[in-house]
C-alpha cells in the first residue's frame, strides 16, 4: 500500500528569530499499516487517540517531525523511527514507525 509522507525542514529564520519551515510531500509504497488501540477522553471534552505502528520499505528516512497520510488522516510520528538487520540474512528490515492522531477538542 502507499501512504504521504510529509516531511518538514527549516528553510529559514523569519524577522522574529522564528523558524521557517517548508513541507514536502512525497509517495511511499510498499508499507505495511498495523491499527493499534484506541482511548477516549470524555471529561469536558470529546477526545479520541488512535495509535497505529506503519512499517515502510528499508532505506526510507523519516523523522519524528514528519507525519503520515493514510486513508485521508494524518499521524503524527511519534519518537525515533526503529530499524533492524536480520541475524540471519545480514538483509536489513523494514523501517518501523510509531504513529498517532489525536481527534476531538484537543486534536483536528
Amino acid at each position: 500500500m502507499t501512504v504521504t509522507l510529509l516531511s518538514s525542514a527549516v528553510t529559514t529564520v523569519d524577522e522574529f528569530g522564528n523558524d521557517v519551515r517548508n513541507v514536502t510531500s512525497s509517495q511511499v509504497g510498499g508499507c505495511a499499516f498495523i491499527p493499534g488501540g484506541t482511548a477516549e477522553n470524555i471529561q469536558g471534552t470529546i477526545q479520541v487517540t488512535a495509535d497505529a505502528e506503519l512499517y515502510m520499505p528499508s532505506g526510507t528516512a523519516v523523522t519524528p517531525e514528519d507525519q503520515i497520510v493514510y486513508q485521508g488522516v494524518t499521524y503524527r510520528v511519534m519518537g525515533a523511527p526503529s530499524t533492524w538487520t536480520s541475524p540471519f540474512t545480514a538483509l536489513a528490515g523494514p523501517v518501523m514507525v510509531r504513529l498517532k492522531v489525536v481527534t476531538g477538542a484537543a486534536g483536528r
